[in-house]
């Protein structure tokens, strides 16, 4: 049976940017995605349905080193969900193991039938947000389309920013200027003001 329970893990990124028509502004330059691996996946003993078998896993970062730090706190998108489904989806499984010090992933479960079982892991890592450099350098690659200003605005918890740049239409003196504003803990603000023909991005 050990060898009908397939693994499958996915992480993924994305970015998103906003741009206006007209002018040939540069883009930055996006490095390459970073690639977690899974490691050592496997029971501790014999799998037989009925019976109770540790699973356990490391999953390494870009740099080889075992992923210790994981996203805590409420909500459903923290720490590690271990999701094993039968074929038929008669059976579905969702667990959240302990992680060890080492970065070793333990979980104790029981199949309850024999059959095809597909593993999925779904993890988050502790993430502190996007750089400064990164979001100033994505914000200047607009300047074309917004040469009379900007700004950066960024969450408490580091893990938000938004750059804008500002295009002067209407009102050119400083007092044209608009900033953006939050009284929300959340983690990115409620909106963004901004003057007509200003650009933005946000990560």
């Amino acid at each position: 049976m050990t060898r009908r329970i397939a693994l499958l893990i996915g992480i993924a990124a994305s970015l998103a940017g906003c741009s206006s028509s007209g002018g040939s502004p540069s883009a930055p330059v996006v490095g390459a995605a970073k690639v977690y691996h899974l490691t050592g996946f496997q029971p501790a003993g014999s799998v037989r349905a009925g019976r109770p078998v540790t699973l356990s896993f490391t999953v390494t970062q870009p740099s080889g080193a075992p992923l210790v730090h994981y996203r805590t706190g409420p909500g459903p998108h923290v720490g590690v969900h271990l999701i094993i489904v039968r074929d038929d989806l008669a059976t579905i499984i969702h667990r959240h193991p302990p992680i060890g010090r080492d970065g070793v992933i333990r979980q104790r479960v029981v199949f309850p039938s024999p059959g095809p079982y597909k593993v999925l892991i779904d993890l988050y890592p502790a993430s502190s947000g996007p750089e400064d450099a990164e979001l100033l350098s994505t914000r200047n690659a607009m300047r074309s389309r917004g040469p009379d200003g900007s700004g950066a605005w960024w969450s408490v918890d580091r893990r938000c920013g938004l750059g804008h740049r500002r295009l002067s239409i209407i009102d050119l003196s400083p007092a044209g200027h608009r900033t953006s504003s939050t009284t929300s803990t959340r983690c990115c603000p409620p909106s963004l003001w901004s003057t007509s023909g200003a650009n933005s991005h946000s990560r």
